[in-house]
C-alpha cells in the first residue's frame, strides 16, 4: 500500500524505515512554509481572569470530606479559584506564539503545552476517561431543568439569546449550589459556575451554553483537558495572527504553565511544577505551584519596599 506525501511516496511497514524515510522527506522537502511570512507585533489582547471572591469564600468553608467529594468527580479545578500569574507575562508570551507550529518558539526553543500537562495540573486521568467531544447530543436547557427541577420552558425564559448563542445567569446555579453542596446536586451546579467563570469565561456574569454541556459530560467521567487546550490553541493562534483580540480559555492554566518551564536565577528562586513520570503517584502540583509563588514573593518583597 502506497501514501502520498507532497510529491513524494512512503510505503507503509516497519516504523522505524517509515521514521527514516519521513526525516529524509523533511530535509528535502522542509516545511512546505512561505519564507517571507511575517507577523506583527501583537497590539492588544485581554486575558479573562475572572475569579469572584465570593467563590473562593464559599469553598474555604467546606469541609474536608465534601471537598474530596468534589475533587473525586471534578478534579482539582477549585485551585483556579486562589491562584493567580502575571498578566504581563502572558501577553509577552503571546509575541512568541507560532500560529503555523502551533507552539511558543523562543530562539531555538519551542514549547507547547501538553495534553498529559494540563491533565495532571486539573487533577484529570487524561487516558482513563473517554474524550469530550462537543457534538454529541446534549441540550444545555435540559441540563439546568433537571438540575433546578424546573420546566424547560421556564429555564429558557431565565436565560438569555444572542443569536444563536445561549446563556444562563451564573447567580442563579451559584445560589443552588450554596443550598446543596452537601448533594451531588449541588456540587454539579458549583463546577459549572467555576467551568463558566474561570476555565471559560463569559460577559455579563452568565454561563454559556457549551460550558453546561460540557460540564455534564464531565460529571459522566468525560475528560475536558483535549477541550481545554483546543481552546486554548485556537485563542492564541486567533490573537496572535489578528495582533488583538480577547483569549478565551484558562489563563491562569497557561499562566502556570508558562512558568513552570521557565528557566530563573537560582539566587531569585521562582514556582515550579515537576511534571510526574508515569510511575510515580499522584500529587497535587497547582497547590505546589501556590505555596512556592507566595514565598517567591516574601522573598521579593524587600526588593521592590527599597525602590
Amino acid at each position: 500500500m502506497i501514501k502520498p506525501i507532497g510529491t513524494s511516496t512512503v510505503e507503509l511497514g516497519d516504523p522505524v524505515e517509515i521514521r527514516d524515510k519521513l526525516e529524509k522527506l523533511q530535509e528535502e522537502l522542509g516545511d512546505s512554509l512561505k519564507e517571507d511570512q511575517s507577523l506583527r507585533p501583537v497590539k492588544k489582547v485581554s486575558f479573562q481572569t475572572r475569579a469572584p471572591e465570593a467563590l473562593s469564600e464559599f469553598w474555604q468553608k467546606q469541609d474536608m470530606n465534601t471537598k474530596k467529594a468534589f475533587r473525586s468527580m471534578f478534579g482539582r479545578i477549585d485551585h483556579l479559584l486562589t491562584i493567580q500569574t502575571p498578566v504581563t507575562l502572558r501577553k509577552a508570551a503571546m509575541q512568541y506564539w507560532d500560529p503555523t507550529y502551533r507552539c511558543f518558539t523562543f530562539g531555538s526553543i519551542d514549547l507547547s503545552p501538553l495534553m498529559e500537562e494540563y491533565a495532571e495540573l486539573l487533577g484529570y486521568t487524561l487516558h482513563a476517561n473517554k474524550i469530550y467531544n462537543p457534538r454529541e447530543k446534549t441540550f444545555a436547557e435540559a441540563v439546568i431543568s433537571k438540575l433546578l427541577g424546573l420546566p424547560v420552558k421556564k429555564i429558557k425564559e431565565m436565560g438569555s439569546t444572542k443569536g444563536a448563542r445561549w446563556t444562563f445567569p451564573e447567580e442563579i446555579l451559584m445560589n443552588f449550589a450554596k443550598e446543596n453542596f452537601h448533594k451531588e446536586e449541588g456540587r454539579f451546579a458549583f463546577a459549572i459556575v467555576i467551568y463558566g467563570t474561570v476555565i471559560f469565561p463569559c460577559a455579563g456574569g452568565n454561563i454559556d451554553r457549551g460550558v453546561i454541556k460540557m460540564v455534564n459530560h464531565v460529571k459522566h467521567q468525560t475528560t475536558p483537558v483535549p477541550a481545554i487546550l483546543c481552546e486554548t490553541f485556537r485563542s492564541l493562534n486567533h490573537c496572535r495572527v489578528s495582533t488583538e483580540g480577547r483569549f478565551i480559555g484558562c489563563a491562569q492554566l497557561l499562566g502556570i504553565w508558562l512558568i513552570s518551564h521557565l528557566k530563573y536565577d537560582k539566587t531569585v528562586g521562582a514556582p515550579f511544577v515537576q511534571f510526574q513520570k508515569d510511575d510515580c503517584q499522584l500529587r497535587d502540583p497547582i497547590s505546589d505551584f501556590e505555596k512556592a509563588l507566595g514565598e517567591l514573593q516574601v522573598r521579593l518583597q524587600p526588593c521592590f519596599s527599597n525602590k
